[in-house]
């Protein structure tokens, strides 16, 4: 599809709008960007809400269930950080540095894990 008239591709990209930007890239396209918008999203309120929650009262199962969703949502910041997902842009590189959350994610899990040694339910 041709660009508009006078439009600079390497210069001032003012004069696009989002739903002019939408349109010319098709309805696939613009689904799968904001489906990759809506899982950023997510991923940010899952980390949210796991590190809101109160280990230090939670049963041996609660903390075991804990345990595991804390591995499960540091496997999913890892894998959005290190362009995973519908690699939209180019995919960054693997030695780049994972988001505070995530090293946050990791201490509350070392915490629980060490809390679960102590109930003598880890090896």
């Amino acid at each position: 599809m041709p660009l508009p008239e006078g439009t600079m591709i390497d210069g001032d990209l003012s004069n696009w709008s989002v739903p002019m930007i939408l349109k010319r890239m098709g309805k696939g396209a613009a689904i799968l960007l904001i489906l990759a918008f809506l899982g950023c999203a997510t991923t940010g309120k899952a980390t949210h809400a796991l590190l809101a929650r109160d280990d230090t009262t939670m049963t041996n199962a609660q903390l075991q269930t804990y345990f595991r969703q804390l591995n499960d949502q540091i496997a999913n910041e890892e894998r959005e950080a290190s362009g995973g997902g519908f690699r939209l842009g180019s995919a960054k590189p693997e030695n780049a540095p994972l988001p505070p959350r995530v090293k946050v994610l990791q201490t509350r899990r070392n915490r629980v894990w060490a809390e679960l040694r102590k109930r003598g339910l880890m090896p």
